[in-house]
């Protein structure tokens, strides 16, 4: 996957969980493996809301953006991918087969844990981190 987008310019990553939640990023740069975060202010995490029929609310997506606290954005190891980080967690992290992963709060974007239903009490903790299956993982590719 490294190969194919080596040459964009910015990424948007889209997750669909094995719970049908749909969550994901906004990179500015591609990625690339690299011992140290990388990356600037303009990447953002973000998790979309989807309506029911009881709450009549229309569907919805939250954004994350950086926060200035640290400048921890994309870090792409052989063995994963991490957006976001600071005091140990990751605001989006998963494994290099692309099956697995965890979100948790992290400084850089000052964001909730993005697979977890926002009315979750758990939600609420500043330790909350959540793991999921991926289901479906989408990347889309600008170059411009």
């Amino acid at each position: 996957m490294l190969s194919r987008c080596e040459n964009e310019k910015a990424l948007i990553l889209a997750i669909k969980d094995s719970n049908g939640r749909v969550f994901g990023a906004f990179l500015n740069e591609t990625l690339r493996l690299s011992p140290i975060f990388y990356g600037q202010g303009t990447s953002f995490l973000w998790k979309a809301f989807r309506s029911t029929p009881q709450s009549r609310k229309k569907d919805a997506v939250k954004g994350f953006s950086y926060s200035g606290e640290n400048e921890y954005f994309i870090l792409c190891d052989p063995d994963f991918v991490a957006i976001g980080g600071g005091r140990g967690k990751f605001g989006l992290w998963f494994k290099s087969d692309f099956l697995h992963g965890y979100s948790a709060r992290c400084p850089t974007f000052n964001n909730e844990p993005l697979c977890l239903d926002p009315s979750h009490p758990k939600n609420s903790l500043a330790d909350a981190q959540q793991e999921f299956a991926v289901a479906h993982l989408e990347l889309w590719a600008f170059n411009t």
